[in-house]
């Protein structure tokens, strides 16, 4: 226990070896900044969106990050997910998990399936039906297969058990990108007093699994009300200041009008 204990059972020289012998105890939990790698972005882990605008301002979307996507409703968010994340994922070979808390599986299927597909490949019945090529359709279900997994367990919304599948499947299949859509219908156990405290709380624990599993996390979430007319920045979030301020990107869509694409403002 201490230096009589060693001086009474093992002698003098014992206890002046161990004095002259002593080691400095390190603190866990800090690195010599010298002594850390390098970072280099250009060899980090990630993917582009291929869109060259986003890209020159973004560079890629590095691994071990937390991505929060927004922008009002029919305004291009789930667009953006599945062209610039779920199928550019896989054409950068990387494969991703996607919890929708909006639509079905089939119905997520059949926009993925049509973003992948491109027009030329798109027979529109009408303005609400399309109908993909069954040729094209057979290579890209060959090409995702067991490349993209869509959580549908029905009885549970617990932002605990998704992550948990989340994790298993990255784990097991080696999934890089997780996609959360949306915040708004996540169970994270909140209530009215500390709604604020339990999105924080979410958020850290994001930005956690993202660093601990080297993935992407992309997190949707729908703005404040009453934003009609206005475009969405990162401030106009609905919740708490941490969902934005925490997380290492945050993006926000929006659709031009024909009268805006033709250059009135």
């Amino acid at each position: 226990k201490d230096a009589n204990a060693v001086l009474f059972k093992y002698g003098k020289q014992s206890v002046l070896d161990l004095i002259y012998n002593a080691q400095e105890i390190p603190i866990y939990g800090i690195s010599n900044l010298s002594e850390l790698d390098d970072f280099d972005l250009e060899k980090a882990e990630g993917i582009k969106t291929n869109i060259a605008d986003l890209d020159d301002v973004l560079y890629k979307l590095v691994f071990g990050n937390v991505l929060v996507i927004t922008g009002k409703r029919g305004e291009g968010k789930s667009s953006f997910v599945n062209q610039c994340l779920i199928c550019e994922g896989l054409n950068q070979g990387y494969d991703s998990f996607v919890f929708s808390g909006e639509l079905s599986g089939p119905v997520l299927k059949s926009w993925i399936d049509v973003t992948m597909a491109s027009p030329e490949h798109v027979t529109m019945k009408n303005k609400f039906v399309h109908v993909i090529n069954s040729d094209s359709k057979k290579k890209m279900e060959s090409w995702y297969n067991g490349r993209v997994w869509i959580y549908d367990d029905k009885k549970s919304n617990n932002a605990d058990d998704i992550l948990n599948k989340a994790i298993a499947v990255t784990r097991k299949y080696g999934a890089k990108i997780w996609i959360l859509d949306n915040l708004l219908v996540l169970d994270i156990g909140s209530k009215d007093t500390d709604v604020y405290e339990k999105q924080k709380d979410f958020m850290t624990k994001l930005i956690g699994y993202a660093d601990l599993y080297n993935v992407l996390i992309a997190l949707i979430i729908h703005p404040r009300k009453g934003q009609n007319g206005v475009e969405v920045a990162a401030d106009d979030v609905g919740g708490s200041g941490a969902l934005t301020n925490l997380p290492q990107y945050v993006i926000s869509t929006k659709k031009f009008s024909d009268k805006e694409k033709s250059g009135e403002k």
